[in-house]
């Protein structure tokens, strides 16, 4: 989930979570969530504007226990391209152990439309294509994987974080320094009242940074996946492709503090700048390469990357 003018917005691969999708589709993915907090009194506890870390921070529990939701799904939009009110609908959420989508990795082949490429003009080119859907402890060990399993043969990598919404700020880190030489800078953290400036810096270490890379982004593109795409971008690692839209443009770090009332706050503790010291918070990273026809969020990575090697 992410939080988009004022709602929270499902932020998953198309492909994930296709039967919630098909629940909440009509003509947008965005969705109001409410909180049924206490079932016997019926008291709800409205979400509508709050950050994607609140919402989630309630819909946590016990695995095997229920949540119940309220859903409003957008009408119809007018003539000036506003949604109406739609139908609301009651589900009842079990909870469980999520196991994170891990990393997918194939090897496509595109035709070059640069000299240089692959066997020229025109010419096959092979690409490495790796699909990270989010961001996890576990994310960057099944990174490394996957660039074992794509980089032989391989004439360029591509790593998809298209629908990316974040997770473990971390993995995120330490995703970019797969990809950066030793003394490369990730990012700077600096605290809330900037008395305390952490800086992040690559070691090197069986790095990949011979291979041209590309990051394909979007609008819902943020958080972790932009800490990695910024780190690239400004290092001039990697060329960010993408439609018209920029990225999300998350550059805070929010924990969240349950309160005596079981209320909760999303606490900013500190906020992050890029290796040239741009910060990224309500602004957004603007791709290298605009595809707006080819890239739309649904579009095959192919698609994306036409005419981009």
């Amino acid at each position: 989930m992410q939080l988009s003018s004022g709602c929270i917005t499902l932020a998953a691969p198309v492909k994930m979570n296709r039967c919630l999708f098909e629940f909440v589709l009509g003509i947008s993915l965005s969705i109001f969530f409410f909180l049924l907090i206490n079932p016997l009194s019926l008291l709800f506890q409205a979400m509508t504007g709050q950050p994607a870390e609140l919402v989630a921070r309630f819909m946590r529990g016990d695995a095997g226990t229920d949540v119940n939701v309220l859903v409003r799904h957008l009408g119809k939009v007018d003539a000036n391209g506003k949604a109406g009110k739609g139908a609301t609908a009651r589900m009842t959420l079990k909870r469980a152990v999520v196991k994170v989508s891990p990393v997918e990795a194939t090897q496509i082949t595109l035709k070059s439309s640069k000299s240089g490429g692959g066997n020229g003009v025109g010419g096959d080119v092979k690409v490495g294509l790796i699909t990270v859907p989010s961001f996890s402890q576990e994310t960057v060990g099944q990174l490394v994987d996957a660039l074992r399993t794509v980089k032989p043969g391989s004439d360029a990598l591509a790593i998809d974080l298209r629908g990316n919404a974040g997770g473990y700020m971390p993995a995120g880190v330490d995703a970019a320094k797969l990809f950066l030489p030793q003394g490369a800078k990730v990012i700077s953290e600096i605290s809330r009242d900037e008395s305390a400036v952490q800086v992040f810096m690559a070691e090197g270490v069986g790095a990949e940074t011979q291979l041209p890379l590309y990051l394909l982004v979007d609008s819902r593109t943020a958080s972790a996946s932009e800490i990695m795409a910024v780190a690239l971008q400004d290092n001039h690692r990697a060329t960010l492709v993408g439609g018209s839209a920029k990225t999300f443009g998350k550059g805070r770090i929010q924990n969240v503090q349950q309160l005596s009332d079981g209320s909760g706050i999303a606490v900013t503790k500190a906020k992050y700048l890029s290796p040239t010291g741009r910060d990224i918070h309500g602004v957004g990273i603007t791709p290298d390469t605009v595809n707006v026809a080819g890239c739309a969020p649904a579009s095959p990575a192919e698609a994306c990357l036409a005419g981009v090697l």
